[in-house]
C-alpha cells in the first residue's frame, strides 16, 4: 500500500519536529503553530498538536527498497536505538510476506518500522541520501474489536484484508 497522507497526534510538537527532522533527516513541507507537514518520500506526514492528556501512540511503517534495508539500519542505529529481534542482525524475516523489517521508537513512543518488501518495485526509485524512505507504507490502529472494525473498515474504503496474513 502506498500511503499518500498521514495524519497523527502528538503532544510535543517540537520534539516532534526535532526528531524528524534530526534523526530521521526528514524535510518540513509546511510548519504553524499547531501542526508540522514533513515529506516522507511520497508520502506527506503531518503531526497535529493534541493538548489532551491521553498521549495518542502508534505503529506506522516506511517502505525502503529491498537492497537498502541493511543500509538503512545501519544509517538508522547510528542515530537511535533499533529494537532487538532476538536474532544478530535485529532484521525480522517475514516469509510469507516476502518481506524484511526492523523497529525503532520516535520521540512520542510511536513504534516505527522499516519494511523492505520484495513484491514492491524499487527500480525507479532513487535514493540520493539515507535513510532511504519511499513512501509510508503501513499503519496500525489499535483496537479491541478488530473483526468488527476491520468490517466497517471494509465497507467504507473496500480495501480487502491482507492477502499473505491470516484474518
Amino acid at each position: 500500500m502506498k500511503i499518500k497522507e498521514l495524519t497523527l497526534l502528538t503532544t510535543d510538537l517540537l520534539s516532534t519536529e526535532n526528531f524528524y527532522t534530526d534523526v530521521l533527516n526528514f524535510k518540513i513541507q509546511d510548519k504553524q503553530s499547531n501542526k508540522i507537514t514533513f515529506i516522507v518520500g511520497e508520502t506527506l506526514l503531518t503531526f497535529i498538536l493534541c493538548e489532551k492528556i491521553v498521549k495518542p501512540i502508534y505503529h506506522f511503517a516506511f517502505l525502503v527498497p529491498t537492497h537498502k534495508i541493511e543500509d538503512t539500519k545501519i544509517w538508522i542505529s547510528n542515530k537511535i536505538k533499533i529494537l532487538e529481534a532476538g536474532n544478530k542482525d535485529n532484521i525480522v524475516t517475514f516469509e510469507n510476506w516476502k518481506a524484511q523489517s526492523f523497529y525503532f521508537y520516535d520521540n512520542n513512543k510511536n513504534l516505527l518500522e522499516c519494511i523492505a518488501r520484495e513484491d514492491f518495485s524499487d527500480e525507479h526509485f532513487k535514493p540520493s541520501t539515507a535513510p532511504y524512505v519511499m513512501n509510508i507504507n503501513e499503519v496500525g490502529i489499535a483496537t479491541d474489536l478488530t473483526l468488527s472494525l476491520s468490517e466497517i473498515l471494509f465497507q467504507k474504503t473496500k480495501i480487502n484484508y491482507f492477502a499473505k496474513g491470516p484474518v
